[in-house]
C-alpha cells in the first residue's frame, strides 16, 4: 500500500497550526478511521491536509528520529498531490467505477464470489453470492484478510479522489479570479463534471 510519509494536519484550520507525523492509525474497517500522532494527538484520516516539507512542524514530531506506519491495520490516504490534474483525476475515477470481484474458498470446492462497488457517496456496496471454486481458477482467490486489505485500499483511494476533486475545485476557482472559499455546491458541480467526463 501507498502510504504518503510526510507532515499532517486536520484540514480548513488556521494556517498557524503545527504539523504532524504519523505513528500508526486506526483499521480500516472503523466507521471513525483515525491517525495518531508522534506527539500523541489524534487526526482524522478523512479531510486530512498534507505536506510534504511544511513550514510549522511540531518539535516533538520533528525530535522524533523514525516514523513507523501500521500500513496492514489502516491507511493514511496519499491525497490530492498524487492527482494533480483534471485528466489525472477522470482516469482515476474511471478506474475505481469498475467494480471489483474477489473469489472466497469457504471448504473445498465451495465458496463465495465478493462484488465490490462504488455506487454512492464515498461508500463501497459489496455483495455476495455463493460460488464453486474449481482447480481452474486461481485469479482473485484470496484470503479474508487479503480481501480486506484490497477493499482498504479501494475505500482508501476513493477518499482520495474526492479529497482531490474538492483541491481541483478550488484551484479552478482561484485561476478564475473568484473570491471566497468553494463551497459545497461547487465542489459537487466539479466533481459531477469529472462524472460526466468518465462516463463518457
Amino acid at each position: 500500500m501507498d502510504v504518503f510519509k510526510g507532515w499532517y494536519r486536520k484540514s480548513l484550520v488556521s494556517k498557524n497550526i503545527v504539523w504532524h507525523r504519523v505513528s500508526h492509525v486506526d483499521s480500516i474497517l472503523e466507521n471513525r478511521q483515525m491517525a495518531h500522532t508522534v506527539c500523541g494527538r489524534r487526526i482524522s484520516t478523512f479531510n486530512c491536509d498534507f505536506d510534504a516539507k511544511p513550514d510549522n512542524k511540531c518539535v516533538q514530531c520533528e525530535k522524533s528520529s523514525g516514523v513507523i506506519v501500521e500500513t496492514g491495520r489502516g491507511f493514511v490516504p496519499i491525497g490530492s498531490t498524487s492527482i494533480p490534474t483534471k485528466a489525472s483525476a477522470i482516469a482515476e475515477l474511471k478506474r475505481l467505477l469498475k467494480p471489483r470481484t474477489y473469489y472466497l474458498r469457504i471448504w473445498q470446492h465451495t465458496g463465495i464470489r465478493i462484488t465490490a462497488k462504488w455506487e454512492s457517496d464515498t461508500s463501497v456496496s459489496v455483495y455476495t453470492e455463493p460460488e464453486i471454486i474449481t482447480r481452474r481458477r486461481t485469479k482473485r482467490v484470496m484470503s479474508l484478510e487479503q480481501i480486506q486489505a484490497d477493499l482498504g485500499r479501494f475505500k482508501s483511494a476513493i477518499d482520495c479522489l474526492c479529497d482531490a476533486s474538492d483541491a481541483l475545485a478550488s484551484k479552478e476557482k482561484k485561476k478564475r479570479k473568484l473570491k471566497g472559499r468553494t463551497t459545497a455546491t461547487e465542489r459537487i458541480a466539479y466533481f459531477e463534471e469529472l462524472m460526466a467526463k468518465a462516463e463518457k
